[in-house]
């Protein structure tokens, strides 16, 4: 693995071949996480609200949906 600092300032990190690209994305994608979420004000409380409004409609279209 290499890692370096490009002249405008950006990081590349470069693998050798073999690594699991799988890996690597789940890696990225929570850096990623933190990029989008390092500026939010929501709480845990807000996300679990919101996940269990997300799931109770979910719930509801399936239902309506078998009969």
């Amino acid at each position: 693995m290499q890692i370096e600092r490009t002249e405008s300032n950006k990081l590349v990190i470069t693998f050798p071949e073999g690594v699991d690209n799988a890996a690597i994305q789940r890696i990225i994608d929570y850096f990623r996480y933190f990029e989008l979420t390092s500026k939010s004000r929501a709480t845990q409380q807000d996300a679990d609200l919101l996940a269990e409004e997300a799931n109770t409609a979910w719930l509801k279209k399936r239902q309506g949906a078998k009969g």
